[in-house]
């Protein structure tokens, strides 16, 4: 029987497996209720970071059981260990003891190589051995780790007071409370293909304008010395954090779940097949925290740009929107026919991955958080119609048959996009494809001259025909004048850019993807696109300072999109570039109804 040494990851392992075993048999019969555990007592700060902390760990305690952890409480006999009595009765989650175990036993150099594999080897452990295996999610286990680390490290150092390593790791954590330095261990390997290195800083440096709606967004620096070379990283990171009540009950609907998805799941199997020629469409990740946390390269330092949410495009930025997301969208279809060929069976990614493709926009029932908001804005396009009587008034209806027919059309956004009604076949959709959801590069000789997109906020994926996508992406981005000259046009660019993606990996278009069934599917979307264009035109068209106001402000929020039907138009109506946004959209509602859609 001998002490474990420290820095052993063969010794560790044995602790967590061991531990893991122990805590599965506890766990299996009984389950504490509540934990009284105060951060506040073992931090001994007074900060509203360490009160956010104690939120978070009161509001996540789905398994407790009493720690077996003190120093020097583990011995080390053959393949196994032995835990001594534990004296205290602290009820807390089980991920407590073997974080304290890790640290206990490790340093910042170790813990840099291979903190990642331990968590993840205890979790797969405790999941083994729990008679309740779902609960030991990805979720679960991330969600775990974010909050009992600092915790862990605060507990450490009240017992290692001279642990110099540790305090520096304490004093970054009070710094950037969002995200833990072992974080960033994990965020470096994913960038430089190795953790050998000097890890010299880190800061998050917050962006001050954000476009989205579901999201914090940071500057990520990191410093760093690799092959003896001072080398500063620069990245960008989203957390998703919101308060906004609405904004939040669609978060909680699955977007963080989905865009880990789109980076951990479907990314690589697009690199495990050999699609690495078309992925850049999107933006690489380096680490993704199910509904908390996503890395990605910060694509300002190549000259990416993102618009204020009420630009319009002109042909040639549409034309590069266009481009990006044919190329996106023939992933789906390139990909099924690989795996199809490979099994000598029909593949469908929704057949595998169907929980991450639930639409959480386009479905009016009972769990969607939005269908209030659908009902307010079918009462603000009535609205609307009503203050262009030089336009309504050729239709020669009355105000009951006018609200009849755009309520026809409105409900084409529910009622005619699922899957079954359409011959075209489904792919992996972005979701939510409006221009705030791209970023915009120049050409470098004429700053006139927009030449590349790239899609950005896999939140809101769905499986579904494609010409709902690319409608909502052009009518939302575009002025009348510019769909009128030009809608069609962009449109056959599309599909000629989808032929031109499946005949470089030898498939054939008209067998996969045919053109006709695809502009029935344009024919079918229409009104569905030109809908949902209107309900958001109605918010992002505003002016943006007043937008990024409300969208921090739950209370001003609530006013303007949930309570009052009128306010956020009322308040604009004089802007010429919103009103005519509206004036163009409301004379393609009446074009829908002249021809009887």
């Amino acid at each position: 029987m001998t002490s474990p040494e420290k820095n052993n990851l063969h010794h560790l392992k044995v602790i967590l497996k061991s531990l893991s075993k122990h805590q599965a048999l506890v766990l299996n019969e009984n389950v504490e209720s509540t934990s009284d555990y105060s951060v506040n007592t073992i931090a001994k700060l007074d900060s509203p970071i360490i009160t956010n902390l104690q939120q978070q760990f009161s509001s996540n305690q789905q398994l407790l059981l009493k720690s077996i952890w003190t120093p020097n409480s583990v011995k080390i006999v053959n393949n196994s260990c032995v835990f001594a009595k534990n004296p205290t009765t602290k009820i807390l989650p089980p991920a407590f003891d073997g974080l304290m175990f890790i640290f206990a036993l490790s340093d910042n150099k170790f813990r840099q190589k291979h903190f990642e594999h331990l968590v993840q080897y205890y979790f797969d452990c405790l999941k083994d051995d729990l008679e309740n295996k779902k609960i030991v999610s990805k979720f679960f286990s991330e969600t775990q780790v974010r909050i009992l680390l600092p915790i862990v490290k605060f507990e450490l150092l009240a017992i290692e007071t001279n642990n110099k390593q540790l305090a520096t790791n304490i004093d970054y954590y009070l710094k950037y409370p969002l995200l833990n330095q072992e974080d960033i261990y994990v965020v470096i390997k994913n960038y430089l293909g190795t953790t050998d290195y000097d890890l010299n800083d880190y800061q998050l440096i917050e962006l001050k304008e954000t476009n989205g709606h579901l999201g914090e967004y940071y500057h990520l620096r990191i410093k760093i010395t690799h092959n003896r070379q001072p080398k500063e990283i620069e990245l960008f990171a989203k957390f998703l954090i919101i308060k906004a009540e609405i904004l939040r009950k669609v978060l909680e609907n699955g977007p963080g779940k989905r865009e880990d998805f789109f980076y951990n799941t479907l990314y690589p199997l697009y690199i495990e097949h050999g699609l690495q020629d078309i992925l850049d469409f999107a933006p690489k990740c380096y680490l993704s925290r199910i509904s908390w946390l996503i890395v990605l390269d910060d694509l300002t330092k190549t000259d990416f740009i993102s618009f204020k949410p009420n630009v319009l495009l002109d042909f040639n930025g549409l034309s590069c929107l266009v481009e990006k997301l044919a190329k996106f969208h023939s992933t789906t279809l390139i990909l099924e026919e690989i795996l199809t060929k490979k099994s000598g069976k029909t593949f469908r990614l929704d057949d595998l991955y169907d929980e991450y493709f639930d639409d959480v926009l386009l479905s009016y029932n009972s769990n969607n958080p939005t269908c209030a908001l659908y009902d307010k804005n079918l009462e603000r396009l009535y609205y609307v119609a009503e203050k262009f009587p030089e336009i309504i008034s050729s239709l020669k209806l009355s105000s009951e048959d006018l609200n009849k027919a755009l309520k026809d059309i409105y409900w084409n956004l529910f009622c005619q996009l699922k899957p079954e009604n359409c011959k075209l076949r489904s792919i992996v959709n972005h979701g939510d494809t409006y221009i705030s959801n791209f970023l915009f590069k120049y050409d470098n000789n004429d700053k006139n001259i927009i030449k590349e997109a790239i899609l950005i906020d896999f939140q809101l994926l769905r499986y579904m025909p494609p010409g709902y996508e690319l409608l909502f992406a052009l009518i939302s981005s575009s002025s009348k004048t510019t769909r009128d000259k030009y809608l069609q046009r962009l449109i056959e660019e599309y599909y000629n850019n989808i032929s031109k993606y499946l005949k470089h990996f030898n498939i054939d278009p008209e067998e996969v993807f045919p053109e006709k069934l695809f502009m029935e599917n344009i024919k079918k979307a229409y009104p569905a696109a030109l809908t949902q264009s209107f309900n958001y035109g109605l918010f992002i068209h505003i002016d943006p300072d007043f937008r990024e106001e409300i969208m921090h402000d739950q209370y001003k929020l609530k006013y303007y999109l949930e309570d009052h039907k009128s306010a956020i138009i009322d308040k604009f109506w004089n802007d010429d570039h919103y009103r005519s946004v509206l004036k163009g959209f409301i004379e393609d509602f009446v074009e829908l109804i002249r021809k009887g859609c």
